[in-house]
């Protein structure tokens, strides 16, 4: 019943409200662990982030340390509350566990570019490239990259394409003579629309009270 009315009142945006609920759901079962979940991701929206909610979510991982999406949660708490290097050695807890869960992957990535630790970030999404969200990530971030040529960043999308679009009307064509950084973004555009549909991927079901 409390959990249901705090998943109401978040779901009206009564943040202040689902939290007293989720802390009182807490007290009467302190071995649920979806309840603290949803208990530290509501404590985030009522602080805008500034509150990374330990307590409910070490709460949570010390009833299921293996429970990924209870981990990256934790994660992104900490890395919207600026505590960046604790966010960086959550969210790489949850690529031990699972190499393959592309959230935690985009997730590190971003944490080690705000780091400005830009090779190890590019590593890391280098490492889940047969993820096709994770391979886009990678394609975009190179769009900015100025040491890529033209050609170089072409072929990158190129192999993008050919490895997650499902039909391609044609292989791309080399860009010529585009050059300069300044045409990076046009040049993107014109790969794209060789192709005939957007990739699609499968993706986590949220939680009832989720972070973004």
């Amino acid at each position: 019943m409390l959990a249901g009315s705090a998943l109401a009142a978040a779901g009206a945006g009564d943040y202040a409200r689902a939290v007293a609920l989720l802390r009182e759901a807490v007290r009467i079962a302190p071995g649920e662990k979806s309840l603290w979940n949803n208990l530290g991701n509501a404590i985030g929206y009522e602080s805008s982030g500034s509150d990374p909610a330990d307590a409910a979510y070490q709460a949570a991982l010390r009833l299921d340390p293996a429970d990924i999406g209870i981990r990256r949660n934790y994660a992104r708490a900490l890395r919207d509350a600026g505590r960046l290097a604790d966010a960086r050695i959550q969210f790489r807890h949850c690529l031990d566990r699972d190499p393959a869960d592309g959230e935690a992957r985009r997730g590190l990535a971003g944490v080690l570019d705000e780091l400005v630790l830009r090779e190890e970030a590019d590593a890391t999404l280098a490492a889940g490239a047969g993820d096709a969200a994770t391979a886009q990530v990678r394609v975009s971030r190179a769009n900015y990259d100025d040491s890529l040529s033209p050609e170089a960043l072409f072929a990158l999308h190129a192999d993008w394409a050919r490895a997650h679009v499902p039909t391609v009307a044609r292989p791309p064509e080399p860009p010529g003579d585009i050059a300069g950084a300044a045409l990076r973004v046009g040049l993107l555009r014109r790969i794209s629309a060789t192709t005939r549909s957007p990739c699609s991927c499968a993706r986590c079901s949220p939680a009832p009270i989720r972070r973004g």
